[in-house]
């Protein structure tokens, strides 16, 4: 399992269970290979290197594979390339499986090129082995081998960036001299089993691909007629049939004319399970409850662990300042790296090891951070969590694939506390440190039936912004105080961003919505830091001057400016699109508040401020306040993003509602021009000069006198900061000008 860290993208999974097999695969990364169809036979070709110095093996197919019937008659929409046949077959017997696949790919157009005769095939070799049954390039109906060349075997670790090692091995091959209208047709067949399933067959296969759309994708599983393999189909389009053979059953699905998979901005995970055909021999989430309790049983102690487990004792003599610091010593003293090869794909290093080594990953950490409470005498339990399904873990079938994350529950004084041991920037007390928003997760103790609810995020701050702008006079520009405080997850990752970059950088990311509202404006410090010590919560704190803050547009007698909650209108900013397939996934449960308060220097409202809007749907509630007195104003914006995702069949109605409420967003800023003990003798002066306007030159003309009182009354109000002030005096000065010119006396 892997780190699990933060809320992340549709396919992005962190801490998971590795796939059983290497060639059931998401749809980012199409089939790497896949299964038969009626083809001429492949004579076994001949190498003089070794298998053990190729690292793969070169043979016959296995005799009990039967070729994919297609049909001629199938077509696909146009593409670069397209699959003529997906065909995946596995044989299962005791505790061992074959797996073969045979693929024919089409190149259709010079960019599928590139696609077609890149070939990769991952494979654990801890327990699988590989072996190359044909691999030809097909043109005007005359097979080549390219079996004859040595293709390398890399060790590319694509998971290292998320600090894992796994230890899979990718035979990489490229064919040479592929032209358009040429097929490249391959077959193999990976041999073995993860043995943490203790021989239990667990398998996701997708029917669909990115790379290109398909004529005949076939899934076809052997298996003795006694084991209970369950398996949930994923589209109607799906034919399944049944067959007896002997003291086999046979179990066929095909699915053909299988348009491209193409991915919708914002898909969460569950929106590919239409894609996915799952297989699993688990009878119910009660028999991977103890498959997996199994894994976690208690090891004997050791040395390291009995001193660690003693120095917290003497510490902390109260049961939750221990629960606390086992819990950070877990999180910030072993280092986060998983390796996962073979059965440690599942089953958690000895406690004693990752002490020695300092570096785990989810399961090492929870086993550790569970021997550690054992000594303490505090209970926990291991908890299989899914960051990829959360809500809809319960449409997969009940399987050890279903999770891709583990955390600890602890029982503690009454309290059950949710605990995620691979946060290592996490901080607060242990009510602040609860994991919420993972849906539902699965207990690993005996009397599990089924997962449980977890804790929403619903009604948990993730972020609040705090703008402080001040005016000490209105002809000096105003300064801008930002507190930004992140909260959870997100406080997480804004440590980690601040462990791995320096402070200019993380400056000059988190000033950039600033700098969009106020172009002008320059930081008058360095960003400040404030992390607390009880709440999971940083705090950046940063200061600004804001040249160019007030506007006086037509016709001069309000000075206007804006306030923008930024991060509001950020977490509202979807992808436009008109109607959706799939569903819409909302990065941010929870509530985000936006505050912006704006103080000046002396009374500038007559009244005060007061103003309030509620809008939203399910989905989100958006409200807006004003209010304030007569020197100063506050302006709330709160977002409540109450669900994970939006329905597909949902999105035009949420879509026009955020369109809506984008219009409610933002505040429009204005104040008189003049102070206020002047403003009633201004009003005075506009009526008699209105009232002179309507007997004498008629439209804009009779205008030109309004704007100059307007003008002169901005200047002698000296509210104006310089530029604005020279500005006034220019227009003024052109509309004495103007009136001249027209032979009207100048006043």
């Amino acid at each position: 399992m892997g780190s699990g860290r933060g809320r992340i993208g549709a396919l992005a999974i962190g801490c998971a269970f590795a796939a059983s097999v290497a060639f059931s695969q998401a749809p980012s990364a199409p089939p790497a290979a896949a299964p038969p169809s009626p083809v001429p036979h492949h004579p076994p070709a001949t190498h003089s290197r070794s298998a053990e110095e190729r690292g793969y093996t070169i043979g016959p197919e296995p005799s009990w594979v039967v070729p994919a019937g297609e049909r001629a008659s199938i077509t696909v929409e146009p593409a670069p390339m397209h699959y003529r046949v997906i065909d995946e077959q596995t044989r299962v017997s005791g505790k061992s499986e074959i797996d073969y696949l045979h693929v024919v790919r089409v190149v259709d157009q010079p960019d599928g090129l590139s696609a077609a005769a890149h070939i990769e095939i991952d494979f654990d070799p801890s327990y699988q082995k590989l072996t190359l049954h044909h691999l030809d390039l097909v043109r005007d109906g005359k097979h080549l081998t390219r079996l004859g060349k040595r293709y390398p075997l890399l060790r590319r670790e694509t998971q290292l960036e998320r600090q894992m090692y796994d230890g899979r091995q990718t035979l990489s091959i490229v064919i040479d001299d592929v032209r358009v209208g040429d097929e490249i047709d391959y077959a193999f067949s990976l041999a073995g089993s993860n043995p943490v399933f203790d021989g239990k067959f667990v398998r996701t296969i997708w029917l669909r691909n990115t790379r290109g759309p398909e004529a005949l994708h076939q899934v076809r599983l052997l298996a003795p007629a006694t084991r209970e393999i369950r398996y949930r189909v994923p589209a109607k389009d799906v034919e399944v049939s049944t067959h007896l053979l002997g003291d086999l059953r046979e179990t066929v699905f095909r699915r053909q004319n299988v348009p491209r998979f193409v991915f919708e901005p914002l898909a969460p995970y569950s929106a590919f399970l239409g894609e996915q055909l799952q297989f699993s021999e688990f009878a119910d989430w009660a028999e991977v409850a103890r498959w997996g309790a199994e894994l976690f049983a208690p090891q004997p102690g050791g040395r390291l662990l009995d001193q660690e487990a003693q120095e917290i004792s003497v510490v902390n003599p109260a049961p939750a300042g221990r629960l606390l610091a086992a819990l950070d010593f877990v999180q910030k003293e072993v280092r986060y790296f998983g390796t996962e090869i073979g059965v440690s794909t599942q089953r958690p290093a000895a406690p004693e090891t990752v002490m020695k080594q300092r570096f785990g990953d989810c399961k090492d950490k929870v086993a550790l951070l569970r021997a550690l409470l054992a000594r303490l005498n505090i209970p926990s339990t291991p908890v299989l969590v899914s960051l990829a399904m959360r809500d809809d873990l319960t449409r997969l079938l009940p399987s050890p694939q279903a999770f891709d994350h583990v955390i600890a529950r602890v029982e503690l004084d009454g309290t059950t506390y949710w605990l995620d041991a691979t946060r290592a920037h996490q901080s607060g007390q242990l009510a602040k440190r609860q994991v919420v928003g993972l849906g539902q997760g699965l207990p690993l103790i005996a009397d599990t039936t089924a997962p449980v609810p977890l804790r929403n995020s619903y009604d948990s701050e993730r972020a609040a912004v705090l703008d402080r702008i001040h005016f000490q006079t209105f002809t000096d520009d105003p300064t801008l105080e930002s507190r930004i405080t992140l909260r959870g997850d997100l406080a997480e990752q804004m440590r980690e961003a601040l462990a791995t970059k320096s402070l200019t950088e993380v400056a000059a990311q988190e000033s950039t919505a600033y700098l969009k509202i106020y172009p002008k404006a320059r930081a008058t410090s360095a960003m400040q830091v404030e992390s607390s010590i009880e709440d999971d919560a940083l705090t950046i704190v940063q200061n600004f001057v804001v040249p160019d803050f007030w506007r006086l547009p037509e016709p001069y007698g309000a000075l206007v400016s804006q306030a923008v909650p930024y991060i509001v209108v950020e977490a509202l900013n979807f992808p436009p699109m008109e109607v959706r397939q799939q569903p819409l996934l909302l990065p941010l449960p929870g509530v985000i508040r936006h505050t912006i308060v704006i103080e000046y220097p002396e009374d500038v409202y007559r009244e005060i401020p007061a103003a309030r809007f509620d809008g939203g749907n399910a989905y989100l509630t958006l409200k807006e306040r004003v209010q304030g007195t007569m020197r100063r104003v506050e302006y709330l914006s709160e977002l409540r993003v109450n669900s994970d995702q939006v329905p597909a069949q949902d999105w035009p109605a949420f879509a026009a509602k955020v369109q809506e409420l984008h219009g409610k967003l933002g505040f429009a800023v204005n104040i008189p021009v003049v102070p206020l003990d002047q403003l009633d003798a201004l009003t005075r002066q506009l009526k008699t000069a209105a009232a002179s306007a309507s007997v004498g030159a008629a439209g804009a003309e009779s205008l030109g006198p309004l704007k100059r009182i307007l003008l002169s009354a901005a200047i002698d109000g000296h509210r104006l900061r310089p530029e604005l002030e020279a500005h006034a005096r220019a227009e003024r000065a052109a509309l004495f000008e103007k009136n001249v010119q027209a032979g009207a006396p100048g006043k």
